[in-house]
């Protein structure tokens, strides 16, 4: 049996359609908790820019942490934990993966990130799409992305391709995507948009062209945009991989063993992943889990409100509140370090008008989670910090979403493999024994 960190682990590996690339993996699942005879079964989920080295790296080094703290909470000493590895394949949003703090994984840190290539971002697109976009849809957008990066003439022309070989889900993506898809409507708007976003933040963050690189105007507005719809299309997957892919693999998993409690863990998309898996599970006993901690989620700040303004309407993810998707507490780490999320969600802020949260650490009106916590939660929602190992402090309770500042310990999205990130999982998965 494969561990990780000193725990049993299984690893499932999931395609760019959502779905589990082995047929088995539903019944594997089961027979690594029963064979295992585990009581808590933490199941883990990457984010962006990772090969499958690369998310087991991140595994390795946070359940490190984790094993690490179980010392801390007696009411897990007799508990048998095991693991759920989730691969999937997710692609950088390169323009901004660099965090200013230490880079991204295994890369050296940028004070600014770049566009290279605008017409290399189109073939990277086109590349992960491969298989939602005929050979004459790629090459339709890649030539339509090549005459405005060389005539800005044609980038009215640019927009109206995107648009229309785009995968777009209207019933599956928060105020963001929908951002994209309506700001874009404007040509001469969105070129003003993606090539004036120019902001720099008190942490020596510069965006130029919504990327800062060396290419300005239409030019560098195709990067940006093409970077933007490389960051939609990753969250979409993420949705799909959590929907059709681990929410198949946890059905049922409780029926040998009712007193399984289960565990969801994600970074980044790997966030959105597993509040997907959740929602599709819809709170039924053989699988929801007991609790859920997003580590510097890449998804909306108003993703689990009721009711946020503008449009007044309920977030995307609602219903993981009302009916009651996860047993015990929802725990989310945030902080305006969180570069990457604050970027993303600084576009679509620049689209509507609103550039608030590239300089300021007030939550704009369309922010990320990581960046900025869940926001419009009203008595559901509960303000605290992320703690040092070992301190006392946490108390968390079924219903409520924990948002935990996590400056002091988080310095950027992906620095998350550290002792206090370990420590707060100890806590979440003990916190409803």
């Amino acid at each position: 049996m494969e561990t990780i960190s000193g725990f049993p682990v299984l690893t499932v590996e999931y395609g760019r359609s959502g779905k589990a690339k082995d047929n088995a993996h539903t019944q594997k699942v089961k027979d690594f908790a029963a064979d295992q005879g585990l009581d808590e079964l933490l199941v883990i989920s990457h984010g962006w820019n990772n090969s499958a080295s690369e998310a087991k790296d991140l595994y390795k080094k946070l359940l490190g942490h984790v094993k690490d703290n179980l010392s801390a909470e007696p009411r897990l000493a007799a508990r048998k934990i095991g693991i759920l590895a989730v691969i999937w394949p997710s692609k950088r949003f390169k323009a901004f993966e660099k965090d200013i703090s230490g880079g991204h994984a295994g890369g050296a840190a940028s004070a600014e990130p770049e566009i290279d290539d605008p017409l290399e971002d189109a073939r990277a697109l086109v590349a992960e799409l491969d298989d939602e976009l005929s050979e004459a849809q790629q090459k339709k957008l890649i030539d339509a992305a090549e005459a405005a990066i060389k005539n800005e003439n044609h980038w009215p022309a640019f927009l109206e391709t995107l648009k229309e070989v785009i995968p777009h889900d209207t019933d599956d993506g928060d105020e963001a995507d929908m951002l994209l898809f309506d700001g874009i409507a404007d040509p001469d708007q969105a070129l003003a948009q993606f090539d004036g976003i120019d902001a720099a933040t008190d942490d020596g963050f510069q965006g130029g062209g919504a990327a800062s690189g060396l290419f300005s105007g239409a030019a560098g507005a195709v990067g940006s945009v093409l970077n933007f719809t490389t960051y939609y299309t990753m969250k979409r997957r993420a949705g799909k991989v959590g929907q059709f892919g681990l929410a198949h693999s946890l059905v049922g998993l409780r029926v040998q063993k009712p007193s399984l409690r289960i565990h969801f863990a994600g970074h980044s998309f790997g966030g959105r992943l597993v509040t997907m898996a959740a929602l599709s599970l819809n709170g039924q006993s053989s699988a929801a889990p007991n609790s859920m901690t997003l580590l510097q989620a890449a998804f909306s700040q108003n993703a689990f409100s009721a009711n946020f303004p503008p449009p007044n309407k309920p977030g995307f993810f609602r219903n993981v509140m009302t009916r009651k998707c996860v047993k015990g507490p929802i725990l989310v780490t945030h902080t305006f370090n969180d570069i990457p999320v604050r970027v993303a969600y600084s576009i679509a802020s620049a689209l509507s008008g609103d550039n608030a949260s590239f300089t300021s650490n007030a939550p704009s009106q369309f922010g990320g989670l990581g960046a900025n916590g869940a926001q419009h939660m009203g008595s559901e929602g509960h303000q605290g910090t992320l703690l040092q190992s070992g301190a006392s402090g946490y108390s968390f309770r079924t219903g409520k979403v924990y948002n935990l500042k996590a400056d002091k310990f988080v310095k950027g999205h992906s620095k998350i493999k550290n002792p206090q990130v370990g420590y707060v999982l100890v806590k979440a998965m003990a916190a409803t024994i």
